[in-house]
């Protein structure tokens, strides 16, 4: 029995040590600052889901150390960066317009292949 109680101990000591975040949070945490200002900088719409499962859809006002300002149809709301799940924008226009352009010339250009290897 005394051994027992003197193994607990050991891990009642011990096992905050063990069972302690080895700071992936806190990358996480750096990881969605650096996204919320180069959103804040391009001035993009964003959206943001939460641990509590909000999704929600906005531009970025505001950036502070703590905490950025999401403007969501004409609301502001101070979002906690460690309440972030995920946050991420849709491509810019100019990015997707070359998406769109340079599929439908290799369609094209496949079309094109394929009308002059057949044999007739």
């Amino acid at each position: 029995m005394r051994r027992l109680i003197a193994l607990l101990l050991v891990f009642a000591i011990g096992c905050p040590a063990c069972f302690a975040g080895d700071g992936s949070d806190q990358k996480r945490v750096e990881k969605i600052k650096k996204q919320v200002n180069k959103y804040l900088e391009d001035g993009r719409m964003v959206s943001v889901e939460t641990y509590d499962h909000h999704k929600m859809r906005g531009a970025i006002s505001e950036a502070g150390p703590d905490e950025f300002v999401l403007n969501v149809a004409r609301t502001s709301m101070s979002i906690p960066y460690t309440n972030v799940k995920k946050i991420k924008a849709p491509l810019d226009a100019n990015t997707h317009d070359r998406i769109v352009t340079a599929s439908l010339i290799g369609g094209v250009l496949a079309f094109v292949f394929v009308a002059l290897t057949q044999d007739r």
